[in-house]
């Protein structure tokens, strides 16, 4: 599977709490985090089924197998991410509303590349401006 860990803070995800938690080898420590803030792993894609790789299938596809792993395996700490078809402008203006740093657009038919570039896949970024102070002479 193609994925994130991630860690929420007041519903949105939270870079430095990942952080904080990556290098972390004490059990007890690790066990309280969990229990204060749990990670999940947010699924994007499927790579491999039962030994065999899936990346020449289409997306839909992929997503659809996925859909049924998740389904059967019932783990509230593992989610698929949730695909948006023909309203990308309305989630990008969701994601700038909840100021995160973007989404990712892929194609229905699209392939799985490792590790290459694709055309089948776009990655949109909000851009932010931050405050200034400029010398004009």
């Amino acid at each position: 599977m193609d994925g994130e860990l991630i860690a929420l803070e007041n519903g949105r995800p939270s870079l430095s709490k990942i952080q904080g938690r990556v290098q972390l080898q004490d059990r007890n420590r690790i066990e309280l985090l969990s229990q204060r803030s749990g990670v999940v792993f947010m699924v994007f894609d499927l790579l491999y089924l039962r030994g065999q790789a899936v990346m020449a299938d289409p997306l839909t596809k992929r997503r659809q197998l996925l859909r049924e792993i998740l389904g059967e395996l019932d783990c509230p700490v593992v989610r698929m991410t949730e695909g948006v078809v023909g309203k990308g402008c309305h989630l990008f203006a969701r994601v700038k509303q909840l100021g995160l740093e973007g989404t990712m657009g892929k194609r229905l038919e699209g392939k799985y590349w490792p590790g290459k570039r694709s055309s089948d896949w776009k990655k949109i970024k909000q851009t932010v401006l931050r405050p200034n102070r400029f010398v004009i002479r």
